[in-house]
């Protein structure tokens, strides 16, 4: 990266949470960094590995691959995947066949008869990974509903976000975060609530690691923003807007 300007950028999911947390630090240093809109994991991984970027922001793991080609990961942040719907939707709860059902378009309407409207992301997200790894039957509804082109497939952890939030009726999968900067109603998802402490003692399983991705050796001033992130300042920040603060 060109030495006068201090870029982070990556995965989407990583976005909200990683502006508050510049917000702060450049607050209370001066220095400026750039935040722009999201490349994805994968862009992220690919500007580190070429150079072009000292800290990428990742919402899924390094493969063996990336591992091999020098990248490290820096886990700051661990999110819940929350099953969310417009502020308005009645229910506040649902089982894993639920999902399932409302996935295939078994199910269709909320319990006072409002229709679902089902967004779901694309089959490769992060959220996904997760969710076809422990809610049984989700991996095969998600390919069928792809297939079929049964849903809308959104791209961006954003426009999910802002979908819940605008349109009545509307059902799709956020993050923790997403639900703390308000307008959305989250699901609990077989009785457990997503909340932090829910989270933290792995009651609620549906959750993912924000981390960095960087090359060795750290800049000085990427060094400088993650001790700031690791330290109290940056774990109440990162408590604050819906996640759980991770050890370095």
């Amino acid at each position: 990266a060109p030495a006068d300007k201090f870029v982070i950028a990556g995965s989407g999911s990583n976005l909200p949470l990683t502006a508050k947390l510049i917000e702060a630090y450049s607050a209370q240093t001066g220095v400026a960094i750039d935040l722009p809109g999201s490349i994805g994991s994968g862009g992220a991984v690919n500007a580190v590995k070429a150079g072009a970027l000292e800290l990428g922001l990742i919402s899924r793991p390094l493969t063996a691959a990336e591992r091999q080609a020098g990248l490290k990961e820096q886990p700051y942040a661990r999110v819940a995947l929350v099953f969310g719907a417009h502020a308005a939707t009645p229910d506040s709860g649902l089982a894993s066949d639920e999902v399932v059902a409302i996935l295939t378009g078994a199910k269709t309407t909320w319990s006072d008869g409002t229709k679902i409207y089902v967004f779901v992301r694309e089959a490769q997200d992060s959220s996904n990974l997760v969710l076809n790894r422990l809610i049984p039957g989700h991996a095969d509804a998600l390919a069928d509903a792809c297939r079929r082109q049964r849903w809308q497939i959104i791209y961006r952890d954003s426009d999910m976000a802002d979908i819940l939030r605008a349109t009545k009726g509307a059902f799709g999968i956020v993050n923790s975060t997403d639900i703390a900067a308000g307008g959305i109603r989250p699901f609990a998802l077989d009785g457990v609530a997503p909340t932090p402490e829910n989270v933290r003692t792995g009651r609620y399983r549906l959750s993912k690691d924000l981390a960095f991705v960087y090359k060795e050796p750290l800049t000085d001033r990427a060094e400088r923003f993650l001790a700031f992130v690791f330290s109290p300042a940056g774990g109440r920040i990162i408590e604050k807007w819906g996640a759980t603060p991770l050890g370095r």
